[in-house]
């Protein structure tokens, strides 16, 4: 999201409209926002497409995927995949995945050129620490600031390890 919310063309929706869909729409704000469901959210938020990825685990290696469709048919109009080893490379490999999704939308090189920065510029290097740092929004969202906070604080932890550990 961090990513494609670089280009001037994409409009990131926020977690706290989609769950507000969710709560009109009758369900759960907290419900996993699957496929065929991102699809109905995308639909009433008159949104034209939705972007979807996944990160999965096999062992030491990462499988990456990311693609855009169109909310109403469902069309694809892009997708990346990548299978990495090493956690160390998943947030780099996903920055280039989103620049490359960014083109097949229609982005010009030029404009990736002027609203573009490294996703290492953008955020944490480290998997781990995007990831408490995401469960402690999620947390947040729920309206548990206490266990938000422990999810913020383990972030921090992780940011000023890699920090020592680069120092090192």
């Amino acid at each position: 999201a961090l990513q494609l919310g670089q280009s001037p063309y994409l409009e990131i929706i926020s977690t706290e409209r989609v769950r507000e869909t969710l709560h009109f729409m009758g369900r759960a704000q907290n419900e996993r926002v699957v496929p065929p469901l991102a699809r109905e959210v995308c639909e009433r938020l008159a949104a034209p497409a939705v972007i979807s990825g996944s990160i999965a685990r096999l062992g030491s290696n990462y499988v990456l995927s990311l693609s855009a469709e169109e909310c109403r048919e469902g069309r694809s109009l892009g997708r990346e995949q990548a299978q990495l080893s090493g956690r160390e490379s998943v947030l780099p490999a996903l920055g280039d995945m989103a620049s490359r999704l960014r083109q097949k939308l229609g982005e010009s090189v030029a404009s990736m050129n002027r609203f573009s920065a490294p996703i290492e510029q953008v955020t944490t290097s480290s998997l781990d620490a995007l990831k408490a740092y995401s469960l402690g929004d999620e947390e947040r969202a729920e309206g548990r600031e206490q266990e938000a906070a422990l999810f913020y604080h383990q972030r921090l932890s992780w940011i000023l390890n890699l920090r020592w550990r680069m120092r090192s």
